[in-house]
């Protein structure tokens, strides 16, 4: 509650009070991660909470969400964030934000087919106004990989596709 009013300080005071009486409390290293970075702009702090919090809050997506935006802003790769979201413990369960990241980071890191397999094994909801499920850019890659592959301009395109159902997804 103090953090949500804004008092920072005795929050994380808190915070780190019951992480050392019992690290495995759900939402802990989210919340002091989410301080660290957006508060106190200490990312290498707030990345080591994130990173201990994978170990004691393993399906916290938020964990990480945050860790990810740290990584990016330290200028990690997109392999790199893509590598540590694919961490998550159960990946036909995994919440819609994180795919939807996890899709950008592959997309980022050059590993389209990938990104398509991942999209293909997931749903997603749409509300009215809402951010619309990247399986038009699934579609669009399809039907150019559809193209050349008829063309026999694509000899590459199947070992990619399999290489993509492989995948962890």
């Amino acid at each position: 509650l103090l953090f949500s009013r804004g008092i920072v300080d005795p929050a994380i005071a808190e915070w780190e009070q019951a992480r050392a009486l019992n690290p495995r409390l759900p939402a802990l290293h989210y919340s002091l991660g989410r301080a660290f970075c957006e508060v106190k702009h200490k990312p290498a702090e707030a990345a080591a909470v994130y990173e201990e919090g994978l170990k004691n809050d393993a399906s916290n997506p938020g964990l990480y969400l945050g860790w990810n935006d740290v990584m990016k802003a330290d200028g990690k790769s997109a392999a790199e964030r893509a590598a540590m979201m694919k961490r998550y413990p159960n990946h036909a369960a995994m919440p819609e934000p994180l795919v939807r990241t996890l899709v950008a980071t592959l997309r980022e890191a050059g590993e389209t087919a990938e990104a398509d397999a991942c999209i293909q094994s997931h749903f997603f909801s749409r509300a009215e106004g809402g951010a619309p499920p990247p399986v038009a850019q699934t579609r669009a890659a399809a039907t150019t990989a559809g193209q050349a592959a008829s063309t026999g301009s694509a000899p590459s395109a199947k070992p990619s596709v399999a290489k993509a159902s492989a995948g962890w997804c």
